[in-house]
Formats: C-alpha cells, sequence, structure tokens
C-alpha cells in the first residue's frame, strides 16, 4: 500500500492512494500536512476540523501568533510547478471573488508572486503583514531605475495577486484585516506606456484613458515590420482582436468566402494554453475586409499549416506563437521606427475602437465587435474619443410647419 499512486479525486484536498482516503492541510506553522482514512467522508470531516485547528490557532487572546508564511500560503492558493518540499506539483485552489478564474490566470498570477513578491516579502508571516510592508515593496519596485524600470501601470499589475492572496485570507479568518486596502499605488499616469500582458486584458477604466494609435502610425508599422507578420497587425488593427485571440486561430475559425467574410473567435491562447475568450462575451464573429481576406488567401496558400485545425499565425514548427517573443522581436522594432515604442498590442485594439466610432458606429456595436462585457464599460474606457460638446440645437419648427402644409 505505501508504494500505491496518490490519485487525485474531485474533492479538493482529497485524494486515494489504494484503498485508502488520504486528506491533505496546512498547518498553522504553514507545513502541508496529510493523514489518512478509510473512507471519503471521514477523510472530508477529518480535513475540514485539522483546517479549523489551523484557523483557530491562528487567533487566541494574546493575538495573531500563527508562522504560516505568505509564501507557504501564496502556494496553497496558486500552487506551483514543482513542491520544494514532496517534489510533486501543485494545483492551486484560488477561485477568484466569482469562484471561478481560468487556469491561465491563476499560472500569471503564481508567476508575478515567484517572480516579484515572494523574494521580497514571501518570508513574513502571513499575520504579520502591515501596510506598511506593502507600501515598502512598491517603493522598491517603483525605485528601480534603468532596464528595470517598472511604469506606474505595470507595478499595478503585479499588486493584483497580492491583493487577491490577502483579501481571500482576510475572508478565510487567516488575517484580521487585509492590509492592501490601503496600500497607497502608483497613479497610473505613465498608464500609455504599459505593458500588455499575455491574457490581452481589456483596459482598466480606472487606470485612465485608452490611447490609440494614429493611422499614419499604423501604415509605418505594417510597411516597416517583418513581412512574414504584416497580415497578424493588420488583423489586429482592423479587427481589434486580442493577441491572445489573433494566436489561436486556426483556419477553420477563418471565413474567406462569401458575401460575408468573417473571423470565429472562439478561445484565446495564453502562454500556450488554449481555452476560451476572456469572457463569454468575447465569443464573437468579427467582419473581414476585402484586403485583407486577399492576404489571408495568400498566406494560406504560401503555408505549410494550412488545413483547418492548423494555426493561421504558428511559430515555425506550427505550434502557438509566444507573445512575448513576437513582441520583442517583431513588434518591439517596428514601434520605435513609427514614433510609438510605447505601444503594445492592444494599441491596435484601440486603433480599431477609434477607428469604428470616427466612423459614426454607435457604441453597442463597438463593444459587441470588440467583445466587451456591456456598452458601459465600452462607453468608459473610450469616452475621450466622442464628440464632447453638446450639439446643435434642437428644433420643432420643421416638424410643426410640415404638419400645417400637410393639414
Amino acid at each position: 500500500m505505501a508504494g500505491a499512486k496518490l490519485e487525485r479525486t474531485r474533492w479538493a484536498g482529497i485524494y486515494r492512494r489504494g484503498t485508502r482516503w488520504v486528506y491533505e492541510w496546512t498547518d498553522a506553522h504553514g507545513k502541508r500536512r496529510r493523514g489518512t482514512t478509510d473512507s471519503r467522508e471521514q477523510a472530508s470531516a477529518l480535513k475540514a476540523k485539522e483546517e479549523d485547528r489551523a484557523q483557530r490557532g491562528e487567533f487566541g487572546e494574546a493575538g495573531p501568533r500563527s508562522r504560516l508564511t505568505l509564501a507557504a500560503y501564496a502556494l496553497d492558493l496558486f500552487g506551483a510547478d514543482l513542491d520544494r518540499e514532496n517534489g510533486a506539483p501543485v494545483r492551486g485552489r484560488y477561485a477568484g471573488r466569482r469562484g471561478a478564474i481560468r487556469e491561465a490566470t491563476r499560472v500569471d498570477y503564481r508567476g508575478h508572486m515567484e517572480r516579484t513578491w515572494l523574494p521580497m516579502i514571501g518570508a513574513r508571516p502571513l499575520a504579520k503583514m502591515t501596510t506598511l510592508d506593502l507600501q515598502r515593496a512598491l517603493d522598491q519596485l517603483a525605485a528601480r531605475d534603468g532596464s528595470d524600470y517598472l511604469t506606474d501601470a505595470s507595478i499595478r499589475r503585479m499588486f493584483v495577486p497580492l491583493a487577491a492572496l490577502l483579501a481571500t485570507a482576510a475572508r478565510e479568518g487567516l488575517i484580521a484585516h487585509n492590509p492592501a486596502r490601503d496600500v497607497d499605488l502608483p497613479s497610473g499616469r505613465d498608464e500609455l506606456r504599459r505593458f500588455d500582458d499575455e491574457h490581452g486584458d481589456d483596459d482598466d477604466p480606472e487606470l485612465g484613458q485608452a490611447r490609440a494609435l494614429t493611422r499614419e502610425q499604423v501604415n509605418v508599422i505594417l510597411a516597416v515590420v517583418d513581412p512574414r507578420w504584416r497580415t497578424f497587425f493588420e488583423l489586429l488593427a482592423t479587427t481589434g482582436l486580442r493577441v491572445s485571440e489573433a494566436l489561436a486561430l486556426r483556419w477553420r475559425d477563418v471565413q474567406l468566402d462569401g458575401d460575408r467574410a468573417s473571423v470565429k473567435v472562439r478561445r484565446a491562447c495564453v502562454n500556450g494554453s488554449y481555452g476560451p475568450p476572456k469572457s463569454r462575451h468575447g465569443r464573437r464573429d468579427v467582419p473581414l475586409g476585402f484586403e485583407l481576406v486577399r492576404a489571408l488567401r495568400a498566406r494560406r496558400l504560401a503555408s505549410e499549416w494550412a488545413s483547418d485545425d492548423d494555426l493561421v499565425f504558428p511559430a515555425q514548427n506550427g505550434h502557438s506563437m509566444s507573445s512575448r517573443n513576437l513582441r520583442r522581436r517583431t513588434l518591439a522594432p517596428a514601434v520605435e521606427e513609427a514614433g510609438a515604442a510605447w505601444a503594445g498590442f492592444h494599441a491596435f485594439r484601440h486603433f480599431c475602437a477609434s477607428a469604428l466610432i470616427a466612423e459614426g458606429r454607435n457604441i453597442v456595436q463597438v463593444s459587441r465587435w470588440l467583445g466587451h462585457g456591456s456598452p458601459a464599460f465600452t462607453l468608459n474606457v473610450y469616452a475621450h474619443l466622442l464628440d464632447d460638446g453638446v450639439g446643435d440645437a434642437l428644433s420643432l419648427i420643421g416638424e410643426r410647419a410640415s404638419n400645417f402644409i400637410a393639414a
């Protein structure tokens, strides 16, 4: 029995090993513990009991005294490719405030924690974390210079998983107060230079107005960019697809025949993993112009990856292309040449939105085109592109005169 394989079950923290049931919990000192019993019901009950003991040990009459570290709690929430103690991968249990979060987002949160926050404050006891600790860590990030410089928006984005961790700890009773709520985050004044993450997330209205490329800048970019990727950036600019959506396109998703050519957005590719679009509103059909249709037809004819299930924009081996590599090797030189070094993939999405608004499309149409959750969100992001005047005066004289003549 000792050599039997540990098998996952549909119950979080509950496993099977042969005929025995194994339950796992994190004790008050941040260490992962396991116990065994005869049935699943007993395993769930014992797990709940141990977790309750650990939580009650967190707060006594003398106040917080647990040594559960931020790093240990982060491992429990966001998981790890390889746990240092047992050498096995750990799947995180964090599910977001709404109880559902994409695995790619959890992996992205884990990456920010491992690269930034754990080296700085990971060893600190979770119960002793203060707003001052967080503020000092943020100030340290903001003080970086040279190649390590981080924009305000990048720091705000990196802070999201840490804030999510502390909010969860407060909800679970591990800390009496969420110290992240009182942190003074950077203002986001340099949002225009923000780094688009691999999720291609929509703009956070709290971070400021979206900045779009001009038509002249787009034309320069398309003229100087690597010809192998020119059609890709033309697609971004004319359809407003997120980079994750564009990199996930298969030829079966692109309708090039008939009188209404379109691209069907049905999935997204983040860090090489495929999943649904960012939200249910992301599933949409976006029309394609004649020039782009012609370019896509030529691309398929010239590609060795041309079957229905092949990617439209693959790497050289036919697999998914890394957006980071594409940004560094292809996009960065082109936007530099166009005098728009601040621009990331999302700037093409903003260009598309601004072009639609300039053509007179209403905000509902723009919202559906971009796959936003609501027109209100779209309006919040792009209101600065609309005419901010009140327009001409209304008059009923013409209508009254017409009625008089008819009579």
